[in-house]
């Protein structure tokens, strides 16, 4: 005790039982968003496009290598690449947690995904495209290899697990999309419907452009960040994960009629021009270019000013005792 004494504090605090019965009731919103799909293991279908040989591709195909990094866990670090053509159509743009920032999207990774706009193929669909097939069962091979011998599933229960790939087939023309976890929330809006979400995110299809625009202020307020904070868990290094705690506050259904919402909503589209307007360094990671934005929207006043509307529609919370 004597030595493990100087590295401890003391200090006075508060504890708080939460509950149902106990919180204001959640947000409508709530019920919408959800997590994105479970597009793991990377190695096995996150790629980079490859230089194509002298003959070429071929028609509607594309060369692609596997997307190799660091972050890779055991034993996907040390499964072999995969390499090959792949027909464009199955090449599809992901967004993920390092892809969000506040008000912006950097540029999408790459996977190969059998699907469609509209479905997820099955086995034998997939073998109806030739290059696609030969690359599946290369990324099915290696995950029967590798995974835990507890695990019954093949690839493609994996990346559609709970559902959370096929919810997003068809894809909505506007989608709102926020962070899972962080020190920070971050949210944009997605107007691209090819592109895939991946778990790091929670998403929404919403109605219309200034319906995106309304929730992605919000969301990304500083007063909504602190009124979810004590329900988020607590790690190391303060509170870690928002996931759906963010719709205990309050957050009302987008009123086009309300004038309230529709000053939000031109002040969220003056924070994304702003964000937009931001020179990045690409060798920062996101979580730098994050910062980088908030303070750039901080000094154009823009943050100040959504925080005085966000204040307006959304309610100060209480809690029944």
């Amino acid at each position: 005790w004597s030595v493990a004494r100087e590295g401890i504090t003391l200090a006075q605090g508060t504890v708080g039982v939460l509950s149902s019965e106990l919180l204001p009731p959640a947000s409508p919103y709530k019920q919408r968003f959800r997590q994105g799909a479970v597009l793991a293991p990377r190695a096995l279908l996150f790629i980079t496009p490859a230089p194509a040989s002298p003959l070429g591709a071929g028609a509607g195909r594309i060369s692609v290598n596997s997307r190799r990094t660091t972050a890779e866990k055991i034993p996907w670090k040390f499964v072999d690449s995969l390499h090959g053509t792949v027909e464009k159509t199955f090449v599809k743009d992901v967004h993920l947690g390092e892809t969000l920032l506040p008000y912006r999207l950097l540029k999408p990774l790459q996977a190969v995904l059998p699907t469609t706009s509209s479905e997820i193929l099955t086995v034998a669909k997939i073998d109806d495209h030739a290059a696609l097939s030969e690359w599946w069962s290369s990324a099915e091979r290696t995950w029967t290899t590798n995974k835990s011998k507890a695990d019954p599933s093949d690839l493609l229960d994996r990346i559609n697990f709970h559902g959370q790939l096929a919810a997003q087939l068809p894809t909505a023309r506007h989608r709102v999309v926020y962070s899972a976890s962080g020190k920070t929330l971050a949210a944009a809006r997605i107007d691209n419907p090819d592109v895939i979400i991946e778990h790091k995110l929670y998403w929404a299809a919403v109605s219309s452009l200034p319906e995106a625009r309304f929730l992605t202020a919000i969301l990304n307020s500083t007063m909504v960040l602190e009124r979810v904070k004590p329900l988020q868990a607590l790690g190391l290094f303060g509170p870690r994960d928002f996931d759906k705690n963010v719709f205990s506050v309050p957050i009302p259904v987008y009123d086009r009629t309300n004038a309230n919402h529709q000053e939000l909503v031109a002040l969220a589209a003056e924070a994304e021009d702003a964000a937009a307007a931001v020179v990045l360094d690409p060798a920062q990671d996101f979580k730098k270019a994050r910062i980088v934005i908030r303070e750039a929207l901080n000094i154009s006043g823009v943050t100040s000013r959504i925080e005085e509307v966000v204040a307006r529609i959304v309610p100060e919370p209480v809690v029944n005792s």
